[in-house]
């Protein structure tokens, strides 16, 4: 009877631990997945040599597309 308690704490002690160590990993996984985002957010609506929105060239200066192949 000593040999199924131990056995059984052990796989649900084992089991607890592995599920905990797995969700930090994989929670870090996530934010970074969500920061690379946020990056490939930013580049695509920040000039990243001027720091100027999207919106800014967009109503002014004759479109971001071309302010970032003409400009730099």
């Amino acid at each position: 009877m000593r040999f199924i308690y131990d056995i059984s704490f052990f796989c649900l002690i084992t089991v607890i631990f592995l599920n905990i160590i797995f969700g930090i990993i994989i929670d870090t996984f996530g934010g970074l997945r969500d920061e690379k985002n946020a990056m490939s957010e930013d580049m695509k609506q920040k000039c990243y040599i001027c720091g100027l929105d999207r919106v800014f060239f967009d109503k002014d200066c004759g479109g971001f597309d071309n302010h970032i192949e003409k400009d730099h």
